[in-house]
């Protein structure tokens, strides 16, 4: 609603990619946001030649730090070393700005222009009557592997809440690693990764 008070106009570009345009000056901004597609990438590359499109990229994952974890399956980081050297290097030319929520992963990429965002900051609660059912409440954990770091903060906290309250269950992706941390039970489900048209699937 406030992007159209403003005038500006929201719509898809192929599968990973938004389109904002100011239709009162006559200017629109491609936000790609993380994984690119083949086809994605062509579409960005005519859309900024034919309309002289800024592009901005959208990225919460220091996808080089993860190259370096040694401690990610062989295949992941083969995945990652693809993208990389093959999406992200030819996306990289079009690109005018890159958004990110980490200084520390907009100084991997320092000739950009680069904006930092806050991540949302979520206030805790202790009401649970806006729940459909609040008789049992899901708690999931949406990152994959390359997130086990992340998890291992969080995994104490999230034990706690479990041994608390009895109406919580736990899924997440990480499969072995997660099931380290919090073990497989009766309010914790620990699915694998999975890839992301698989996962787009699970979410909806």
């Amino acid at each position: 609603e406030e992007f159209t008070r403003n005038g500006i106009n929201i719509s898809r570009l192929g599968q990973h990619n938004l389109i904002l345009k100011d239709g009162g000056r006559g200017r629109e901004l491609i936000v790609a946001v993380r994984y690119t597609s083949d086809h994605d990438l062509g579409l960005i590359e005519r859309r900024k030649q034919a309309r002289n499109s800024r592009v901005a990229y959208l990225i919460d994952d220091d996808y080089w730090a993860m190259l370096e974890d040694e401690g990610l399956r062989p295949d992941y980081r083969a995945r990652l070393d693809h993208f990389l050297s093959q999406h992200f290097a030819r996306l990289y030319p079009v690109l005018d700005a890159v958004v990110a929520p980490s200084r520390q992963i907009l100084e991997r990429i320092p000739d950009l222009s680069g904006v930092h965002i806050q991540p949302a900051h979520l206030s805790p609660s202790g009401d649970l009557s806006h729940f459909d059912n609040p008789e049992l409440i899901q708690l999931v954990f949406l990152g994959t592997s390359t997130h086990g770091t992340d998890f291992k903060k969080v995994a104490p906290g999230i034990a706690k809440a479990l041994s608390a309250n009895s109406r919580l269950h736990l899924t997440t992706l990480l499969g072995k690693r997660g099931d380290e941390l919090i073990p497989s039970g009766p309010q914790v489900t620990h699915k694998r990764d999975m890839f992301f048209p698989r996962f787009q699937s699970w979410l909806s």
